[in-house]
């Protein structure tokens, strides 16, 4: 069954963006904190302790996005851009298909007309980019759109597309 915004409940794989009050368990840190966690210690091995004052120092905002795989007493477990592995409750709202829709990136702050901040280097789900337009609708908490200049996002799966042509494929064995 589809939900557009859900409570953990018959949730339809695929992007969510993250609406106030959700609470984030992180499952298994990311990549890079596990890097900046190695350069801050000077490589001290990562114990239970290391992992918790990781998670301090992890963040999460309304109109974040997350990737939803699947639903696990009462969890929604999903993926961050940041690679980390989670398990979310409460709510989130499916993430609307557009036209050059995708995940971007804050090149730099934003705040939205009814107060939100949108913080610099956040992840956010662009709903519509049009080629060669000034601006592109993002969404964010509560299934709210907003206009911003173009120049303040940076298109995921645009310079994603780029980078593979010019890297060597590999084949599946």
């Amino acid at each position: 069954m589809f939900a557009n915004t859900g409570y953990a409940q018959n949730i339809a794989p695929g992007w969510y963006v993250l609406d106030k009050g959700a609470k984030v368990s992180i499952i298994r840190p990311g990549t890079n904190d596990v890097t900046r966690y190695m350069t801050a210690t000077r490589n001290k091995p990562l114990d239970k302790a290391g992992v918790d004052a990781m998670e301090e120092l992890i963040d999460f905002s309304q109109g974040d996005i997350v990737l939803v795989h699947d639903q696990v007493g009462g969890y929604l477990i999903a993926t961050d851009i940041e690679g980390r592995n989670l398990g979310i409750k409460g709510n989130i709202t499916r993430a609307d298909r557009g036209p050059g829709s995708g995940p971007g990136y804050m090149l730099d702050n934003f705040t939205t007309p009814d107060g939100k901040l949108i913080k610099k280097n956040s992840f956010v789900w662009v709903k519509e980019r049009k080629p060669g337009a000034p601006n592109v609708t993002v969404q964010y908490a509560d299934k709210k759109m907003i206009t911003i200049p173009a120049d303040k996002v940076y298109d995921i799966n645009t310079a994603a597309a780029q980078m593979a042509g010019d890297t060597k494929p590999k084949t599946v064995q």
